[in-house]
C-alpha cells in the first residue's frame, strides 16, 4: 500500500499491521516516529 499523509492514524496503521500489509505513507515533516524494537521516536526528518 502506498498512501499519503491523510492516511495516517492509530486505526488504520494497526488494522494494516495486524494483517502484515506492508505500506509506504508520507507523513509530515515534524512527525515523530516510533521504532518498537529500539524502544525510541525520533523525528521523521532524520
Amino acid at each position: 500500500v502506498v498512501a499519503d499523509r491523510e492516511f495516517v492514524g492509530k486505526d488504520w496503521l494497526a488494522f494494516l499491521n495486524r494483517n502484515e500489509i506492508r505500506y509506504y505513507i508520507r507523513i509530515r515533516n515534524n512527525f515523530k516516529v516510533f521504532i518498537p524494537h529500539k524502544n525510541i521516536s525520533i523525528n521523521s526528518y532524520t
